[in-house]
């Protein structure tokens, strides 16, 4: 019986597989089983996947029709409750890798501390050729917290359901939802406020694959929307449940997202007619938000979003300022050669 059960979901990875599991079977702590969930992709991914699942032990490989990254995920964690007696489980992308010590020290960190998770800092990498931070003394003494201290340190990373090992209890009733993007956001805030304490070590464990021609350069879909709507769950549980500094960093948060999607739709000139009814609406909800919240939301604190409500005010606002100082130097001048 495995203490770790590691989730990958696989769809269309077949060029990038064999790294990411290789990773995995280097891991200093070997209590562990590898669930690969098929989601019914086109290559060769299947395959690869039967082909560990024969050669190694504690690899399972899982078919399924193509469902999206949720499905997969749901998958995985339903076979380890009807399966397994894992106390611990965590997820890692197919097109990702992890340092060898990141099952090792997540496990520390989360049985040391009692935290219901344990999170690693993660980093960022364009390029598979590199290997993983193999620097096994220079990993700090985790930092354990609540789950609203987590969310004000680390709110960009909060979300990812990545690079965290979870108490497997956590999950009994909650899953990904499925056909939705940004599926973590209406996920992982849960886990971490059920569980309440949060172990983080501030040092990379995970490598997150990135595509610089990514999602800043493709074309804006409504699809992006659905970000939106988890951040707005947020904002009610926080609500409900009184944790006023959580609520105000996610009610910031939402509105730089209404900055962000406005950009990425004016951004994306092709189609902004067929998407002018969605940046309508998202100004007028961001004009709402500027008028009733100017102390929070206004040209002074957060110009980006005055400038996604008003556009070209910000340009007319810095141009009178100039003016104005431009005025008041050179009326300075004349009265001190009066005087």
């Amino acid at each position: 019986m495995a203490v770790v059960s590691i989730v990958v979901p696989v769809y269309k990875v077949a060029k990038y597989l064999p790294y990411c599991v290789n990773s995995i079977l280097r891991q200093s702590f070997q209590d562990y089983e590898l669930i690969l969930v098929n989601d019914g992709s086109p290559d060769q991914c299947g395959q690869i996947c039967e082909d560990y699942a024969e050669k190694y032990d504690k690899i399972i490989a899982l078919h399924r029709e193509n469902g999206g990254l949720s499905a997969a995920r749901n998958t995985g964690i339903e076979w380890t409750f009807a399966h397994s007696g894992s106390e611990y489980i965590t997820f890692i992308d197919s097109d990702d890798w992890v340092h060898p010590r990141y099952l090792e020290l997540l496990v520390q960190a989360i049985q040391n501390s009692g935290a219901a998770v344990s999170v690693g800092g993660f980093q960022k990498v364009d390029t598979h050729s590199q290997d993983s931070d193999r620097r096994p003394n220079i990993v700090p003494t985790p930092a354990v917290m609540g789950a609203e201290d987590f969310l004000l340190q680390h709110q960009w990373d909060f979300n990812y359901a990545w690079g965290k090992l979870y108490r497997r209890k956590y999950f009994a009733e909650v899953r990904y939802p499925e056909g939705k993007n940004f599926e973590d956001t209406f996920t992982t805030y849960k886990i971490l406020f059920a569980g309440k304490k949060v172990a983080f070590i501030d040092h990379p464990l995970y490598y997150y694959f990135y595509n610089p021609e990514g999602i800043s350069h493709s074309r804006w879909t409504p699809s992006e929307l659905v970000v939106m709507e988890g951040i707005r769950e947020q904002i009610r549980y926080y609500r409900e449940h009184g944790y006023q500094r959580a609520l105000e960093k996610e009610e910031e948060l939402y509105v730089n997202h209404h900055a962000y999607q406005i950009t990425r739709i004016r951004a994306n000139r092709e189609d902004l007619k067929q998407n002018a009814s969605h940046l309508r609406r998202l100004r007028r909800e961001m004009m709402k938000l500027v008028r009733e919240n100017p102390e929070k939301y206004g040209y002074r604190k957060m110009p980006q979003c005055y400038e996604a409500a008003y556009p070209g005010l910000m340009e007319i606002y810095h141009r009178a300022g100039k003016l104005i100082r431009a005025i008041q130097t050179k009326m300075k001048g004349k009265n001190e050669w009066k005087r």
